[in-house]
């Protein structure tokens, strides 16, 4: 199926008429980031903050939230109707003054790391997969990616209630085969594949049947071979920067694929600011909070965000703390909407024998966990996270989402250096806790 380019719908067109006010500060704040933090103050009035987390079966909610008019809350939060509703302290436990009497000079608490066992059947040992979390069926979904004979074409679903359990979905006819960005949309599964002429898969989660393939047409900025790309999640559509042909020429471009009503190229108007340099496999997460793409380039190391207003605005952020902006920015990082905050973990490795100082400044900082807050605008804050247990080993091309329900980081697989100091695929699941160490 060949599709052509069009029009994006307008603004008026795609948000829900609650939202009006917000995203008339939001389109404003391109011209100073005053405005834009005044909007952040007012985030619980918008539909791209904590308050449109829905909730799950059985009224589930993330760690301190409520159910309130089906969708997750925290304090005096808009529900569905565009009213305030009282937090219920009791129904969750939720001390609000904790930390009035805490202890400044305490040590920090830890999170903790557990490895899960999961009986058999199981996905095999792999790099570079797919990973999503669906918030409707409260699970884990790992798509395809690499292992020892090669790209694979399998999809697996993992239980979050109670026991982990991994049961594999077997859809009929065609299906993607190796790694793929993978995103849940509207009950989809939505898998964006790279290349000189991309392809969109879709998988209805109800009733995941068969594979839906949408074949574009050439990209609007050449490429869309390692592209950094996130789902914009009020408009229903990627948004994709940089990446480069098969030839190794870098871009710096951006633009839009849009979800709904159809699959196909949308308009994404050129940006305003100076863009970041062309890059070839960046990452970046969609911060909801800040309604912007953020980018993580490693080469030369640098955060960028880009606000998706119209026009969308690059503005190049400044991070602080040290220590992180270093090799972790090629592999897989997420997002945790309680911060607002990035959260990395491993993404390169150590080489053998080598000792890393994950605190040093100027270190290959592969061990550790780091978080990127996001609630200060333009001055980011690098932090890592205190942990606890037998933690992973380092390793890159993991998969890895955040468990919105129980405030925890799910890791599985990727690449270790093995024996003779080859390459080894793994197939181990891990999870961190992290409400202890909030």
């Amino acid at each position: 199926m060949s599709v052509q380019f069009r029009q994006e719908a307008s603004d008026d067109q795609r948000r829900d008429p609650d939202d009006e006010d917000i995203m008339s500060l939001l389109s404003r704040a391109t011209a100073g980031t005053a405005l834009f933090g005044a909007a952040l103050a007012g985030c619980y009035q918008s539909p791209h903050t904590d308050c449109t987390i829905p909730c799950g079966s059985d009224g589930r909610c993330p760690v301190s939230f409520s159910c309130n008019h089906g969708y997750c809350t925290q304090g005096a939060a808009c529900a569905s109707d565009g009213s305030a509703d009282a937090f219920d302290d009791a129904a969750t436990g939720m001390d609000v003054d904790a930390d009035a009497n805490a202890d400044p000079d305490a040590p920090p608490v830890a999170c903790a790391w557990r490895k899960l066992q999961t009986d058999a059947p199981r996905p095999s040992a792999r790099a570079q997969a797919g990973a999503a979390y669906d918030a409707e069926g409260n699970r884990m979904l790992l798509l395809n990616g690499t292992g020892e004979a090669g790209p694979l074409s399998d999809l697996w679903s993992l239980s979050l209630d109670g026991n982990p359990v991994w049961t594999e979905l077997m859809p009929a006819g065609p299906s993607p085969v190796g790694g793929l960005d993978t995103f849940v949309d509207q009950g989809r599964l939505v898998a964006f594949q790279q290349a000189e002429k991309p392809v969109v898969w879709t998988l209805d989660l109800a009733a995941p049947n068969a594979w839906n393939q949408t074949q574009l047409t050439g990209p609007p900025n050449g490429s869309t071979i390692g592209a950094a790309t996130v789902l914009d999640v009020p408009n229903h559509r990627l948004v994709l920067f940089g990446g480069g042909t098969e030839a190794g020429l870098a871009t710096n471009g951006t633009s839009a694929v849009s979800l709904a009503p159809q699959i196909e190229w949308g308009v994404l108007m050129p940006p305003i600011g100076a863009p970041p340099p062309p890059t070839f496999r960046s990452a970046a997460i969609y911060d909801r909070v800040g309604y912007r793409m953020v980018v993580f380039q490693a080469a030369p190391t640098a955060v960028w965000g880009l606000l998706l207003t119209t026009p969308p605005a690059w503005t190049a952020l400044a991070p602080s703390g040290g220590g992180a902006q270093h090799t972790f920015l090629r592999g897989p990082l997420v997002y945790d909407p309680h911060g607002p905050r990035a959260l990395v973990f491993g993404n390169d490795m150590a080489l053998p024998g080598q000792v890393v100082d994950a605190g040093a400044p100027d270190a290959d900082t592969t061990q550790g966990t780091w978080t990127l807050s996001l609630s200060s605008v333009d001055s980011p804050t690098w932090s890592q996270l205190p942990t606890s247990g037998v933690q992973p080993d380092p390793r890159t091309g993991h998969a890895m989402i955040y468990d919105v329900v129980s405030d925890r980081l799910i890791v599985f697989g990727g690449q270790v250096f093995g024996v003779d100091d080859g390459l080894e695929y793994l197939d181990d699941l891990w999870t961190l806790d992290l409400g202890p160490c909030r």
